[in-house]
């Protein structure tokens, strides 16, 4: 029997002690009492803690109160049964074939467990071999089939300590909704949103689930997304309203978009690239899981591209919405005045191997030491071969990615780049539906509510390197990550400068920038072209770390979290979830914090 390595040992005893450390926090506050009577300070962190200690602070009382728990006593009661729709990577994933590696996994989480990390850990190329879907069909591989769990379990916690949708049910669960008022539809994450309705009949599901809650409690349904779920939801609107003309009129009363990517994320762009996103596309910390220590950036790369959903994430608009070289509609007046722009969506620096070795040379630490100014010095940024907007961008990754990958872009994507790829197709399984050409279903009674983070870094454009003239359609595209790589070198002098290790931030939840997640909301969707009916569109967006004064000023951290995930247990927007389900939704007002109206009005109406 082979012998496990050290590292996997190590990593093994870490998650072990994480997992029980989890299950008994319920008692720590016990042991922090006995503790402080024998003078011993312990201090946890947020996640560590009992799960009661996550709440509002109400008076002078030390006790913490839930969000959900305040909503009740002021009245709150459910009115609208609620049907959810999670987002990208956040749900679980279930092995029910696969490979003899994966045999004692039968009807276990592949994904979105514990178990998760030790699989990887202990056979990594058995996981990924069964996380990947067939690079030309985009479905199954032979002998592999992955799906869904069902059921809110599948949503709350994506692992101990790792709360999605755990604070939102406690809270609609707390102004007393239960299972007969409450469901999601979870759905296989990877998947294109065509090969959604063709291999499982998602969309038929859902529609056949909210016409049952309807049906049940006589009262139309209220819709939840969050992330990706927004655009599958917005797809498949498209699509029943093409099945039964008025459905959702009849059948949606309330539809409640939580940080959705509406016009992409950029690091979907690096992803197909190079492999490369800080983050793994949402899940923060634990994105760390495909890191370069856990997963090779060519492994990774390999994976991502199997995955069609990101397809759907790729940024659309064009230039109209990102800028072009010179210019974007989001660039600050800082940027402005020492002449960047978010527009130059790529700059790229193409390298001979004498560049080459001066890169390696400056990046090691005798050079460091020797010449502590050099690995800062704007030569590195020099260099400079070009400036590619958007579209210039999104021709570098589809010739990178491959022919399989460029052919998919035209059926599961929105980019501009590809005039095909961008129309209003009618034919939901075959094709993606750009929210820039595809009006909103007509409902004149529907409220749509866009509630969104800020004030957290965000991945806007990038600095790559590029090794030589080639491409990877000369060969194998597995191997762009040899070409291409983000500049991590690259840096400016100026002291408010956005450039962060050769990505530019910007304003947002540190996965959706603000002019993705807010831009259609607050303009697009409330003209008649796009919202034909003219039903009522509200944007709120949640700070990070809360308002000064506001209800949940000084909770817990993730109380006020306004990053990509954690916002589902932010307590303000809770709130408001929790009030729009009651049917108080005509309480709520924009509440608009950011610049996002400056940049709207920089953007033209007009259909890209």
């Amino acid at each position: 029997m082979k012998k496990p390595s050290p590292l996997f040992t190590t990593l093994a005893a870490i998650v072990a002690i994480a997992a029980a450390a989890f299950t008994f926090r319920d008692q720590v506050p016990a042991v922090q009492k006995q503790a402080s009577e024998w003078g011993i300070p312990i201090n946890l962190p947020d996640w560590f803690k009992p799960s009661t200690q996550f709440g509002a602070r109400r008076g002078d009382s030390n006790k913490p109160v839930r969000v959900g728990v305040l909503m009740k006593n002021e009245g709150l009661k459910p009115k609208y049964p609620v049907v959810i729709v999670p987002g990208f990577v956040t749900s679980g994933l279930q092995l029910w074939q696969g490979h003899n590696c994966s045999a004692s996994f039968y009807r276990r989480r592949i994904w979105g467990s514990l178990e998760m990390g030790r699989t990887a850990l202990r056979d990594l190329d058995c996981w990924l071999t069964h996380m990947r879907l067939d690079p030309k069909t985009g479905e199954d591989p032979e002998g592999i089939k992955l799906r869904a769990l069902e059921g809110l379990e599948a949503i709350e916690w994506f692992m101990p300590g790792y709360a999605v949708w755990a604070k939102m049910t406690e809270g609609l669960s707390d102004i007393g909704y239960d299972p007969n008022m409450l469901e999601t539809e979870t759905f296989d994450w990877r998947l294109a949103v065509p090969k959604m309705q063709q291999r499982d009949k998602w969309f038929t599901r859902l529609k056949l689930r909210i016409e049952n809650l309807r049906q049940l409690n006589e009262k139309k349904v209220a819709v939840l997304s969050h992330s990706w779920g927004d655009n599958v939801f917005r797809n498949f609107l498209v699509w029943v309203e093409g099945e039964v003309d008025g459905w959702t009129e009849k059948h949606v009363h309330t539809y409640v978009n939580i940080g959705g990517p509406t016009l992409g994320v950029p690091k979907s762009m690096s992803t197909y690239l190079s492999g490369e996103t800080r983050d793994t596309a949402e899940l923060g910390a634990i994105g760390n899981m495909l890191s370069n220590q856990v997963v090779p950036s060519h492994k990774r790369t390999w994976l991502f591209r199997t995955w069609g959903a990101g397809i759907g994430m790729l940024p659309n608009g064009g230039p109209r919405i990102w800028g072009n070289a010179t210019w974007a509609p989001d660039d600050t007046d800082e940027m402005r005045e020492h002449n960047h722009t978010f527009g130059a969506f790529m700059i790229e620096n193409q390298l001979n191997k004498t560049m080459l070795a001066e890169k390696e040379a400056i990046r090691s630490p005798l050079w460091r030491a020797i010449f502590p100014w050099r690995h800062t010095a704007a030569s590195l940024t020099d260099r400079v071969v070009k400036n590619h907007d958007i579209d210039a961008a999104m021709e570098l990754v589809l010739a990178n990615a491959g022919h399989d990958f460029r052919q998919h872009v035209k059926q599961w994507g929105a980019v501009h780049a590809d005039p095909e790829s961008r129309q209003c197709h009618v034919d939901a399984e075959k094709y993606f539906f750009d929210p820039l050409k595809c009006p909103l279903p007509k409902a004149p009674s529907l409220s749509l509510f866009c509630l969104y983070g800020i004030g957290v870094p965000t991945e806007r454009s990038y600095y790559y390197n590029h090794r030589g003239t080639a491409n990877a359609t000369e060969g194998d595209p597995t191997n762009s990550h040899e070409l291409w790589w983000i500049d991590v070198d690259a840096k400016e002098h100026d002291k408010n400068s956005t450039l962060e290790d050769g990505v530019r931030k910007c304003d947002g939840d540190a996965t959706v920038p603000l002019i993705s997640s807010g831009t259609l909301c607050r303009k697009h969707w409330r003209h008649k072209t796009l919202n034909p009916s003219g039903f009522r569109v509200v944007s709120r967006e949640y700070p990070n770390k809360g308002k000064p004064g506001q209800r949940y000023e000084g909770t817990s951290k993730d109380a006020v979290s306004a990053d990509h995930v954690g916002i589902l247990s932010n307590e303000a927007l809770i709130e408001d979830v929790l009030r729009i389900v009651s049917g108080h939704g005509d309480e709520l007002q924009d509440d608009i914090l950011s610049d996002i109206d400056k940049i709207v009005a920089n953007i033209p109406l007009e259909q890209t």
